[in-house]
């Protein structure tokens, strides 16, 4: 894991290398939330899965909501999952035109 800092009209914006990939500094948290409700799904931790599923419910953003929605189908995350529904639900016309769900 590398940091790094970007300039985007005029911000500077931290970024973190994963795995070739370069993630915003705010994507970083979501992809721990993921990893921990992962590992408590696996090792059936119910109150910490909850937890991972309320906190990424709360983080729900336009370019993440498909690939939380997915994970809550993989994981049994399924109050997540309805969070990740209603979402798009309503924020329908921007989800279709930005084409990150699909």
């Amino acid at each position: 894991v590398e940091g790094n800092n970007l300039f985007t009209h005029g911000e500077q914006i931290e970024t973190t290398l994963i795995t070739g990939i370069i993630y915003p500094k705010s994507c970083r948290f979501s992809l721990f939330l993921c990893s921990v409700l992962v590992i408590a799904d696996q090792l059936f931790v119910v109150r910490l899965k909850e937890a991972a599923e309320v906190a990424l419910a709360n983080s729900l953003t336009l370019r993440n909501v498909g690939e939380v929605l997915k994970l809550s189908g993989t994981y049994n995350a399924n109050q997540l999952k309805q969070c990740c529904l209603q979402y798009i639900s309503l924020n329908l016309p921007a989800v279709l035109e930005a084409r990150y769900v699909f």
